[in-house]
């Protein structure tokens, strides 16, 4: 994992199908309202792609939000449309995301409920945080998590974030929940779109 400096901000756009936008604060829906933000890291690992996890189709990976909270859950659900998915930390969740499932155009990872210092979600051990490339002191080290996922040699077409802001996530977990399952406004539902601007 390394300081996200490719991708300083991506913008989410809540988008309702009928093309309205929401913000996170609930507000009344008005046309064209965004909220943008600062992602903390984009997950990267040491693979032939050095874009690997932060890549995104030109136009943003957009897709239904959807609040994941174990491997059951994403294997139960029945998606007929790409999403966007939040997820907490777990090897299996992601390995599954990532390796098993097209559906999925965008990982968000709830970095609030992880340890500081697990070893899942990182390939780098002792190299510094902007580390591309050659050793560049003999201090750096690289090693394959034996804890993770082996991500060497394996390009990913889908954007990973962690997300460290409290406030956002309980934001997100909030237009999900009262949209994409109470369904408070019928027939309406909360894209996101992960891209650059």
């Amino acid at each position: 994992m390394i300081n996200n400096v490719l991708f300083n901000r991506i913008y989410l756009a809540f988008i309702l199908l009928n093309t309205q936008c929401l913000t996170l604060k609930l507000r009344s829906i008005q046309l064209n309202m965004y909220m943008t933000s600062s992602f903390d890291f984009c997950m990267r690992y040491l693979t032939k792609n050095s874009m690997t996890g932060c890549s995104s189709h030109k136009s943003g990976n957009r897709g239904r939000l959807i609040d994941i909270s174990s491997l059951n859950d994403l294997l139960s659900y029945k998606y007929s449309y790409p999403i966007i998915v939040l997820i907490p930390p777990r090897k299996d969740i992601l390995d599954f995301a990532i390796f098993h499932a097209p559906m999925i155009v965008g990982i968000l990872i709830d970095g609030n409920i992880m340890n500081i210092n697990d070893t899942h979600f990182t390939e780098v051990n002792t190299c510094p945080e902007d580390f591309i490339g050659l050793s560049k002191s003999t201090n750096c080290s690289i090693r394959i998590n034996k804890y993770g996922i082996d991500f060497r040699g394996i390009s990913i077409d889908k954007p990973i974030f962690l997300l460290t802001n409290q406030t956002m996530i309980d934001d997100l977990r909030k237009v999900i929940y009262l949209y994409n399952q109470q369904q408070i406004s019928k027939g309406k539902y909360i894209n996101a779109q992960l891209d650059f601007f």
